[in-house]
């Protein structure tokens, strides 16, 4: 008795690439070596700049003792209250006045768009330097 199979085992092996070389993908030689050169700076700052202070950061808050303390200081009520009327108020309006001189600044008329370039002038323009900060005095 015969038996039949769907499976058929002859066709070609294919290779999978290696750990190594999916990584670089199709960088070859000196591209690989200058990927190197731009990313481990960028990593080093990452780590030093936002890993390192997080890390630190978790380590000093561990002890929740330290949360009773903080929460008893009549200093971080007040900028506690600070802070969210700063946020609720400061932001808010804002915004708002924003939103009311994009408005204003959409309407037609040659003075508007005059009126723009003087409002957006300050910020356009570099500050002029200090004489007394001046480089080489």
């Amino acid at each position: 008795m015969t038996t039949a199979s769907a499976y058929d085992l002859s066709g070609p092996v294919v290779r999978r690439p290696s750990l190594l070389r999916s990584l670089r993908g199709s960088l070859k030689g000196s591209e690989y070596s200058w990927a190197l050169a731009f990313l481990i700076p960028y990593v080093a700052v990452f780590f030093i700049f936002v890993v390192y202070p997080a890390v630190y950061g978790m380590w000093l808050g561990s002890k929740p003792s330290l949360y009773l303390d903080l929460l008893s200081d009549p200093i971080y009520r007040s900028t506690i209250v600070n802070t969210v009327l700063f946020l609720g108020i400061g932001v808010n309006l804002k915004m708002f006045c924003a939103l009311l001189l994009s408005g204003f600044f959409m309407r037609p008329g040659w003075w508007t768009k005059g009126l723009l370039m003087i409002f957006v002038l300050p910020w356009a323009v570099r500050r002029f330097p200090n004489s007394s900060r001046s480089i080489g005095c």
